[in-house]
């Protein structure tokens, strides 16, 4: 049973392939006795459209639920086939058609290749070429080029999201791992940490001198020192093995509310998906296993002397507020990844195409907007 955003996908592109079908029936339709040439190409067209089809349902490839997910299989090769069948439906096109067509293919081109493609470069000449038959091609080998722009693009996109998703699966297990060893033998990996305090106003001992030499014979007051035991879960169990068992969870659990809080910041500012992979979701998952890391391995740092001037934290609230605000730091690490998102999902275009020089009839080789699962921006 295919999810409910799978499902939008096969309806978007059942829906596209059925609108091209019909265009290319009017094609046809305008030839009372169709060259033998026009029906071949029709025929491919036919073809790529019924495999279209078939990959939108699961029926070639194979539909599987994890790798279809992993690696998208259906969605790529349904964009594809569509692809395919649109470029080469430009060989059906008359004259008037294909200079109608120049706007809509110099609006992809600007949006999909950089300034310093080559190919970029050639599509620009469009509106220049004289022959008839040489813009045709011309308009096909744009269209195809910006059709494998977009395909390269979102196989980028799922990429990053793989790698986000291993990410989060490693750090998860590998803090699962550290948890499960410390809370076994606490003392591998203790968080109390032990503090000199000083408490006045305790008489000195019978037969002490006194603090001050200058008032002999006077019960003057001394400053005597102590020890006192700091850890996560509050007093330490005993003298000889202060660390709790739970002193880990409690440290791993402030990392990842500082992790989550990190998490719900950052989707603030999203303001949608415009590829199926949804990355923004998987970068704010990633950021709450990492809270809980950061917030031990800096906890860790800070018991070992590694911060200079940070050496003791003096109560449970001080060690668990500390937890929490490292918890949240790890933004300083995934805050990267965000920053490579909002690069990845950039158009690589320089200037855009004014409206009012794409013309309605253009189109006719433009994949229908897609909603959902299909809504794929830049397809």
């Amino acid at each position: 049973m295919a999810s409910p955003a799978q499902r939008v996908f096969v309806q978007d592109v059942v829906a596209t392939a059925d609108a091209m079908t019909k265009r290319l029936e009017v094609l046809l339709a305008r030839h009372e006795q169709v060259p033998r040439e026009r029906q071949t190409i029709a025929d491919g067209v036919t073809s790529l459209l019924e495999s279209a089809r078939a990959a939108a349902k699961g029926e070639n490839p194979p539909y599987r639920r994890l790798t279809n997910w992993w690696r998208a299989p259906l969605l790529e090769a349904a964009y594809q086939y569509l692809h395919a069948a649109q470029v080469q439906m430009i060989d059906l096109y008359d004259d008037e058609e294909v200079e109608t067509a120049i706007p809509a293919a110099l609006a992809r081109i600007r949006r999909e290749l950089d300034r310093d493609d080559p190919r970029r470069a050639t599509a620009e000449k469009l509106a220049s070429i004289r022959s008839d038959e040489a813009r045709r091609v011309a308009l096909r080998t744009c269209f195809e080029a910006a059709y494998t722009a977009s395909d390269e693009w979102h196989r980028r996109q799922r990429s990053f999201r793989n790698i986000i998703v291993l990410a989060t699966i490693g750090i998860t297990v590998l803090m699962a791992l550290v948890g499960t060893l410390v809370f076994i033998k606490p003392s591998f990996m203790p968080f109390c940490f032990e503090n000199v305090q000083q408490a006045e106003g305790a008489q000195a001992p019978t037969g002490t001198t006194p603090t001050d030499p200058s008032r002999p014979g006077s019960t003057a007051e001394v400053v005597t020192a102590f020890v006192v035991t700091s850890c996560p879960t509050g007093e330490p169990a005993n003298d000889d093995s202060p660390a709790s068992s739970f002193d880990i969870v409690m440290v791993a659990l402030m990392g990842l509310l500082g992790g989550s809080l990190a998490a719900a910041v950052s989707i603030r500012k999203v303001q949608g998906s415009a590829t199926p992979y949804d990355i923004p979701v998987v970068l704010a998952t990633l950021k709450v296993p990492t809270g809980a890391l950061t917030a031990v391995v800096g906890l860790v740092a800070i018991r070992g002397d590694f911060v200079p001037g940070l050496s003791g934290l003096d109560s449970q609230e001080q060690i668990l507020a500390y937890a929490l605000v490292l918890g949240y730091a790890q933004q300083l690490a995934t805050g990267f990844l965000d920053r490579r998102a909002e690069g990845l999902a950039k158009e690589p275009a320089a200037e855009p195409v004014a409206a009012k020089e794409i013309k309605p009839e253009a189109a006719r080789t433009e994949t229908p907007r897609r909603r959902g699962w299909g809504s794929l921006r830049r397809r």
